[in-house]
């Protein structure tokens, strides 16, 4: 006698659904019933466990037909009749028999008769039938704890709004979606052999806010079946979903197109908390996200902030970007989602997302035309360009070329190529006539010339700013030839300030502050050294700081030896006597002519403030003052830094010019 290829034991399947959660013993009795044509109501009922530890579920529903085939109640593997229907939730035939396989025993009541699955493992039919649906009770073995749990998730359930359903009397009602949209998704259907294979198919998903305490979920028409991360919503697909055997899970190529299907339709609706979400991030590298999605969601999570790709080989830029309060696109997106922002464009072709050295190059490899020929620049620009060359030896022991261009397509306002010892000045965004601008500049470009970095955020750069403002002050007192050709009206009543400076008095005034000034970095000052050479040895007081009442001890306009102030006579003589350096000198040379414009003072800092003018043409005034040499370095970042960079003695010619 010929025997079937299979035999099945039921202990065996009884022990391996035993893994399961018990919450399909719900599932799978309500997608029947659901299914079921002509359904209006289903109620389910699941006792507390015995004594013995055995509880009975009872499922029936009012389908006018019944079970169409009762022996697929049995039989494994039966051909379904809802494989090829993309609107139903069955495809394997196994819902009832994995049911009645947990049961130590059971009875079908249908339409068309009964079959009853007896305690001793053997299948008889019934008397019984039905006149209208079916009637599945179930005795299953459950604890309390997986009672107490089946009975809290069913109230998951959403069902149809056109099916009553019931759990234990009470009604589960249906939710109101909060949002309802069309896409294609791929869906599980035979083919003309009966082969099932997965099929793109339009179909509707609708989304519901997960109630207080839910988890969110891929349901299937109702069903919960997959449990998701962060998503905000549940995701009620309305076709056949492509399952796993045990009904419990999807590849992640097809939860990957629903979660970018969710952001396509609702990407608006979502809050700057949410596009940080995890599901957003996988949903937006999604070959399936649209372009239009990802910019949405990339201006809603960071706002009207700049946003830069990093540059690896200009570090400086990428942080000079984040400085200016750019938001880097590195870390804080995924890898997928990294590969689309790059691959994003404008309607005009370029990047909607750029490279941070475009915009905040460091390393002079941005766009560098429009240079100035040197018979077109201006007398402030020769002497600045004089200047820069002059000093810089002296001051980092290299010599430096300068080239001037007029471009103001690029941010940069200057860029030292220290390989090469060329420094750029853009007249764009530069203005010469501003001494206190070019020697902020100068000192900036010098730094890094001893740095070799483009960084301009990193430690180093910072403390050698500093160092680069002190040695310059030192080699203005110890090289005052060096500094013949800067104009004391310059130096001393430049109130001009370029766009770049603006710029970061503008982003000081809106928030940013200073950084903290240890008082290592106060005294960090060391006299002329080899560029990378280290010294420890704190910078000499120059000159003497003398009080107010020194300052008086001068010629007045009149001639006549008085205090302007006080109207005191005074002794010229002792001007050379009261006056003396750090190294106990008096000066070479009495220092020329000029007008203090108000009565120098102190700040709150302490610090004396003194206003100077060239004299006018009634009469002379010699003058010699001593004041704090102040260098402020407004590198092209958010915080100003300001530091004392040694004192230095001030004087003024009949000129106007400065002495130092």
């Amino acid at each position: 006698m010929s025997k079937s290829w299979f035999e099945v034991s039921p202990q065996g399947l009884r022990k391996t659904l035993s893994q399961k959660d018990k919450f399909f013993l719900i599932t799978e009795t309500v997608s029947n019933a659901w299914d079921a044509e002509g359904c209006t109501r289903v109620d389910i009922t699941l006792t507390k466990p015995d004594e013995q530890g055995f509880s009975w579920l009872t499922a029936t529903d009012n389908a006018p037909k019944g079970f169409t085939d009762i022996s697929h109640s049995y039989m494994m593997y039966a051909e379904s009749e809802k494989k090829d229907k993309a609107n139903k939730r069955g495809r394997f035939n196994a819902g009832e028999k994995d049911v009645i396989a947990m049961s130590v025993e059971a009875r079908l009541t249908t339409v068309s008769g009964q079959i009853l699955f007896n305690g001793d493992g053997t299948r008889t039919e019934g008397t019984e039938k039905r006149t209208v649906g079916s009637e599945l009770t179930a005795k299953i073995p459950l604890t309390l704890e997986e009672y107490e749990h089946v009975i809290a998730q069913a109230h998951r359930l959403i069902p149809p709004n056109n099916i009553a359903t019931y759990v234990n009397g009470q009604h589960v009602a249906s939710r109101r979606a909060a949002g309802v949209f069309e896409d294609t998704l791929p869906t599980p259907l035979s083919d003309r052999e009966g082969f099932v294979r997965n099929v793109d198919r339009p179909c509707k998903v609708k989304l519901h806010n997960p109630l207080p305490g839910e988890q969110s979920y891929i349901y299937e028409m109702g069903i919960p079946i997959v449990e998701l991360g962060d998503d905000c919503w549940h995701v009620d697909v309305q076709q056949k979903v492509p399952l796993s055997r045990d009904r419990d899970n999807v590849n992640p190529a097809y939860l990957r197109k629903v979660r970018a299907a969710v952001l396509n339709a609702m990407v608006d609706k979502l809050t700057p908390e949410e596009t940080e979400l995890g599901w957003v991030e996988a949903a937006a590298g999604a070959p399936e996200a649209k372009d239009g999605t990802i910019k949405t969601m990339l201006g809603t999570r960071f706002g009207n902030r700049e946003m830069v790709l990093p540059v690896k080989s200009d570090p400086g830029a990428t942080r000079e970007a984040q400085s200016q309060g750019a938001v880097v696109l590195d870390r804080a997106l995924t890898g997928d989602l990294r590969k689309r922002v790059k691959e994003l464009r404008n309607q005009d072709g370029s990047a909607f997302v750029a490279p941070a050295d475009v915009k905040y190059a460091t390393n002079g490899a941005g766009d560098v035309s429009g240079e100035i020929p040197m018979q077109q620049w201006s007398r402030s620009t020769r002497e600045y360009v004089s200047f820069v060359e002059r000093v810089a030896p002296a001051l980092i022991d290299q010599r430096i070329r300068v080239k001037v261009i007029d471009n103001d397509a690029t941010n940069m306002v200057g860029c030292l190529k220290w390989q090469s010892g060329i420094m750029l000045v853009n007249l764009a965004l530069h203005n010469t006539e501003d001494w206190t601008a070019n020697f902020d500049l100068f000192i900036h470009e010098m730094a890094h010339a001893d740095v070799h970095n483009n960084d301009h955020l990193s430690h180093r750069f910072y403390n050698t700013v500093s160092e680069v403002g002190a040695k310059l002050a030192q080699l203005a007192i110890e090289r005052p030839d060096l500094f013949k050709e800067q104009k004391g009206a310059a130096v001393a009543n430049s109130f001009t300030r370029t766009r770049r400076f603006e710029r970061s008095r503008r982003r000081s005034s809106s928030g940013g502050n200073d950084e903290p000034q240890t008082e290592n970095h106060r005294n960090r000052c060391c006299p002329i050294r080899q560029p990378g050479a280290r010294s420890s040895a704190p910078m000499r007081p120059v000159v003497q700081e003398v009080e107010h009442s020194g300052v008086a001890n001068h010629k007045s306009n009149d001639g006549n030896g008085s205090d302007p102030a006080t109207g005191n006579q005074t002794n010229p003589a002792s001007r050379d006597q009261n006056v003396r350096d750090g190294r106990g000198r008096r000066p070479e040379a009495p220092l020329a002519a000029s007008r203090l414009q108000d009565t120098p003072t102190r700040d709150a800092h302490g610090h004396l403030n003194i206003g100077i003018s060239p004299a006018g043409k009634s009469g002379s005034r010699e003058l010699f003052v001593t004041a704090r040499l102040y260098c402020t370095i407004r590198c092209p970042f958010r915080h100003p830094l300001t530091r004392i960079i040694g004192l230095a003695a001030v004087g003024t010619r009949s000129d106007g010019q400065i002495a130092f």
